[in-house]
């Protein structure tokens, strides 16, 4: 989520109008690809027999999702019939 906007800070000298680009577009696209492969990647999980607790305490604990409730766990694009 931050090398685009680190990349986009250390190259603005060189490159201002594509150094904004990055740095403004950085976190939405890493915002979005999150919202969309977190829940593919709980489907993959579940799928393979993992513990639906014990795979949201870990994944919490690693900094992956966000906390059941959260106002940011709702970003996640739900699959459909979920």
């Amino acid at each position: 989520m931050f090398g685009g906007l680190i990349g986009g800070v250390a190259a603005f000298k060189l490159l201002p109008v594509v150094s904004f680009f990055l740095i403004i577009f950085a976190i939405p696209a890493a915002w979005v690809w999150w919202s969309y492969y977190v829940p593919q990647w709980r489907h993959w999980a579940l799928q393979r027999g993992a513990d639906p607790e014990q795979l949201q305490y870990l994944a919490e604990r690693a900094n992956l999702v966000w906390p059941k409730g959260s106002i940011f766990e709702r970003t996640e694009f739900r699959r459909r019939g979920r």
